[in-house]
């Protein structure tokens, strides 16, 4: 496939991106094999970007095939069931931003308890009970980024993983709660900081990781669970002992914690940011499968990457040769690296090292 230079006016959805694309002060904004679609047109003139490069077509298989994948997505998107999900995300989102502002502001008191408690029970009566609840995160993945979505986010993905490791039903609800508090430090850290588009200094790193300790002072006085208290504490320890905000190390982290780590790290990275977008999933189990027995509890990253990478079976992807196909098996020993059906041909991207998945379409 060739490439030619297109206006960002004269973009369209459905184009892909043929090489990273940069500011004039040399910062990444879009990765190359992106899909353009509004947000990313509105991200290049944000940026002052006249022009990018796409990939040019060169037949009308490869239309045809983009055009049909298109129209999946937006099948997901036009189920009632996706609907009944979105609608009932956004409320739960805009009620936990009112009791978490309120909370803030005036010392957590037990109204706004009781109202997070029961947006956690909203959303876990909903999510609990679907069988494809990360397909319909995925297909939220063009929610606002900011906190409270984030955070009711890792409360679906902390409960679900509590259901995978057996957890109690009372812990998987206690999870969800600790979810939705786990980053109620950060709503006092100042925005200019917390939305910074570029690398922050040492300084500012310093003010964003005091959210833990400053959510655990929000909420250490409130009638909870200490699991919870220690959970929002503790979601940025790591096992081997390089986390924050002391360092602590394996058993001396709490067992929350060490669940809501794993769901916060890998909800920020397949969620888009204000410095970046977002990563492919199966980029992530990468990373963890790479890094991840040293910091994070063996059992619970295991887990959480077997059942993670099976949700995925079926999904249709591009690779990184723009090659799209169906997931059709997994590979136990290589999570991120599965077996791909393309029209009649199977690619076994365990032995294919030159190849990957770029994007979950």
């Amino acid at each position: 496939m060739g490439k030619k230079r297109v206006r960002i006016n004269d973009l369209t959805g459905g184009m892909i991106v043929a090489d990273d694309v940069y500011t004039s002060t040399d910062q990444l904004i879009i990765t190359k094999k992106s899909i353009i679609n509004d947000k990313l047109i509105s991200k290049l003139k944000v940026y002052g970007v006249p022009a990018i490069n796409v990939i040019e077509v060169e037949n009308n298989k490869t239309a045809d095939e983009d055009a049909a994948i298109m129209t999946q997505t937006e099948k997901i998107k036009s189920t009632e069931e996706f609907k009944d999900f979105r609608n009932t995300f956004s409320v739960v989102t805009s009620d936990l931003q009112k009791y978490l502002t309120h909370a803030v502001a005036n010392g957590m008191a037990q109204e706004d308890l009781d109202g997070v408690r029961a947006v956690t029970r909203g959303i876990m009566e909903v999510s609990m009970k679907m069988p494809h609840i990360f397909d319909m995160l995925h297909c939220m993945r063009d929610s606002s980024d900011g906190v409270y979505t984030h955070s009711v986010n890792v409360a679906v993905i902390s409960a679900v993983l509590a259901k995978w490791l057996r957890f109690s039903a009372q812990d998987q609800e206690q999870l969800a709660l600790a979810g939705m508090l786990h980053d109620i430090g950060k709503l006092t850290i100042p925005e200019n900081i917390l939305l910074k588009p570029y690398k922050l200094t040492e300084k500012e790193y310093a003010i964003v990781k005091s959210h833990a300790f400053k959510g655990y002072n929000q909420i250490k006085d409130a009638p909870l669970d200490n699991h919870i208290k220690y959970g929002v504490l503790m979601h940025h320890e790591r096992c081997d002992g390089s986390g924050y905000p002391t360092g602590v190390k394996g058993d001396k982290i709490d067992r929350y914690a060490k669940v809501l780590a794993i769901a916060d790290v890998y909800d920020a990275m397949t969620s888009s940011r204000v410095y970046r977008d977002s990563i492919c999933p199966f980029d992530v189990i990468h990373n963890f499968e790479k890094d991840g027995l040293q910091l994070y509890e063996i059992e619970y990253i295991m887990t959480f990457l077997k059942n993670i990478a099976n949700t995925y079976i079926h999904s249709q992807v591009r690779l990184s040769n723009g090659v799209i196909g169906e997931i059709i098996m997994i590979n136990n020993n290589k999570l991120a690296r599965p077996v791909v059906k393309a029209g009649e041909t199977f690619i076994d991207l365990s032995k294919e090292s030159e190849l990957k998945i770029d994007e979950i379409l």
